[in-house]
């Protein structure tokens, strides 16, 4: 009887040893897999710069396997160098845009359903850089989607829609054509704030 009683309470001990490991294993794959990304992306791009991350119709890239339906594309930025503009234009099922840490932790995403006019336009700037742009708004940001973002490096990702074989070629050309590079401030002091529609990436 004792036998069996301490048999027992080794398999029990085992058992809920095997759910902690699990547990553990589950809840890091996430941090990995985020920090993954970033170190994928550095490895074959520049930044300030739109790399594929994979074909519409393909379902698979360098930042692993991703929906068949979309095409998609990822650009690494730099705040303690400058501000970034993403923008790309074209009529299409569907896009969206995802601002990331280099952490992969996702900040902030839109799509053309709340875009202004429909149009692929985000600047994102650091909290000093937002302070320097309310000082002295550029007409153009009016358009934009702006989003004030606490941090250095990070990364967006656009992903296009492709319904059908006849949107490949509209898709591929969105994406081709879509931009990410440094975005100029004015050269303005930060003592006035003109009304200006700011995003919260928190």
């Amino acid at each position: 009887m004792q036998g069996l009683s301490r048999a027992i309470y080794i398999l029990a001990v085992g058992i809920v040893l095997a759910l902690v490991v699990h547990l553990v294993v589950v809840l890091a794959i996430p941090a990995f897999a985020e920090r993954d990304a970033w170190q994928r992306l550095s490895a074959t791009g520049e930044t300030w710069e739109f790399q594929p991350v994979a074909a519409a119709g393909t379902g698979t890239g360098p930042l692993g396997p991703t929906d068949a339906h979309f095409g998609s594309i990822a650009c690494r930025f730099d705040l303690s160098q400058d501000a970034l503009v993403v923008r790309a234009e074209g009529q299409l099922p569907f896009w969206s845009a995802s601002i990331f840490t280099n952490r992969g932790q996702n900040i902030y995403s839109f799509n053309d359903r709340t875009a202004v006019g429909g149009q692929l336009f985000l600047l994102v700037l650091s909290p000093i850089q937002m302070a320097r742009l309310r000082a002295d708004p550029p007409a153009e940001a009016e358009q934009a989607v702006v989003v004030e973002a606490d941090m250095e490096e990070g990364f967006v990702i656009v992903r296009a829609l492709q319904e059908d074989e006849s949107w490949r070629e509209r898709v591929s050309n969105f994406l081709q054509a879509a931009s990410c590079e440094r975005f100029q401030l004015p050269n303005a002091s930060i003592s006035g704030e003109p009304d200006l529609v700011i995003e919260d990436a928190d």
